[in-house]
């Protein structure tokens, strides 16, 4: 956990000096009194919500915010991510050119390496809590708060450009990832939602639902966007969050179609300097989808359920295939044995008990599948055997964690 911080900005240099406070004796009489007032885990949840505000509050109290240091980033964010650009004025949230502002100098700064490394500059003055500067996320009248306390010296549009960059610096910085990131597309890209998805985006807890029921074939009006939309380098970033959020939804059932969407990311690099690989890459992720898609469907029409259609997957090794007869008959064998193994009380079951229960019951499914002439003992490395192994333990923690699976 990061040190909370005092932090004192010396004029005229935005250079910052660090005072820690002492944290540990705090939080540990909070985990005290927590313990003992709210019994159970979800009123803990609820009480340390409230904490993190309070130690947000207190951060935020103790930090002064000097307007000319503030200037001083602002006029350098001018000068190296915006050269030659007019900058007369800037639209603010709720201006009809807000998104195209965003959208349009996004593009940009994906558009060469030069100016990838502006996004990597850009994104550590907002979010850099490690070496924070004026500009650093919470900081009073900046970032978190600043379209609702203006800075005592920053003009209208100094407080407009400072917000705008904010949110350039967040959303650039998740298109030039590595592996998509979740993003709210209708603050973004001002479009992007069926009228069906009712999520919020940034909930704590339950944000990756959100973040896999929004980025999704069924979102239909996202797909039409990133189909449609002109600027392409977004558009890849977009596919990206895509990919992600299907291996994501897959992490908890199927570890097989997980590797499936993660393996995605380093078999199909992008170059960003050529929109045409742009194009290509948002083309072979929609065919990626798809056909994960149709395997789905597969599975559906041959009545297969989802835990059986993994067995088949993992028993494969494979998310590319059209379930083989053997494969099947074999999942259906093993599912009700491992079903009966495990513990009938899942307040019994542990992390350190679940390596043990794994190991003794794969020895007696593996005797099964062998059954049915299919190897998963013979090889150095058996990728059919590790992926059986991880269902073995999605299976454990489904019923530790009271989840269906």
């Amino acid at each position: 956990m990061k040190s909370f911080s005092k932090i004192i900005y010396l004029s005229p240099k935005p250079k910052c000096q660090t005072i820690k406070l002492q944290k540990c004796k705090i939080i540990s009489v909070f985990i005290n009194i927590s313990a003992l007032i709210f019994p159970k885990p979800s009123l803990v949840t609820t009480f340390f919500s409230i904490f993190a505000a309070f130690i947000r509050i207190t951060k935020n109290t103790m930090t002064k915010t000097n307007s000319s240091d503030v200037k001083v980033l602002l006029n350098d964010i001018k000068e190296k991510v915006f050269k030659g650009v007019e900058l007369s004025s800037v639209p603010t949230r709720y201006d009809n050119d807000w998104n195209k502002f965003l959208l349009t100098h996004s593009e940009r700064l994906l558009s060469t390496r030069e100016n990838r490394k502006l996004i990597m500059w850009l994104y550590s003055l907002y979010f850099d809590e490690e070496n924070p500067t004026p500009l650093t996320y919470g900081d009073p009248g900046v970032s978190e708060y600043f379209s609702y306390k203006k800075i005592d010296g920053l003009s209208k549009i100094e407080m407009d450009f400072a917000n705008i960059c904010y949110y350039l610096a967040y959303f650039t910085h998740c298109m030039n990832s590595a592996v998509g990131r979740n993003f709210n597309v209708e603050l973004f890209l001002g479009t992007g939602m069926d009228d069906d998805i009712q999520t919020d985006y940034f909930t704590e807890w339950n944000g990756l639902t959100s973040y896999e029921e929004v980025f999704s074939l069924d979102n239909k009006v996202l797909v039409d966007w990133i189909k449609t939309t002109n600027y392409r380098r977004v558009a890849a970033g977009v596919m990206s969050s895509m990919i992600s959020a299907a291996g994501d939804r897959a992490k908890y059932q199927n570890p097989v179609e997980h590797d499936y969407f993660y393996g995605f990311f380093g078999s199909v690099l992008i170059n960003m300097d050529h929109i045409e690989e742009c194009i290509a890459y948002v083309n072979i992720g929609f065919e990626t989808l798809t056909e994960a898609e149709h395997h789905r469907q597969r599975a559906e029409e041959l009545g297969l359920s989802k835990e059986l259609a993994t067995i088949v997957d993992s028993l494969r090794a494979s998310f590319t295939h059209n379930y083989p007869e053997k494969y099947v008959e074999c999942a259906k064998v093993i599912q009700p044995i491992v079903s009966q193994m495990l513990p009938q009380d899942h307040l019994s079951m542990s992390v350190e008990k679940r390596a043990k229960w794994t190991s003794s019951v794969f020895r007696v499914i593996n005797e099964e599948i062998k059954k049915f002439d299919i190897d998963l003992d013979t090889r150095e490395y058996n990728l059919s055997m590790n992926y059986i192994l991880d269902w073995l333990d999605l299976e454990y923690n489904a019923k530790m964690y009271d989840r269906k699976f």
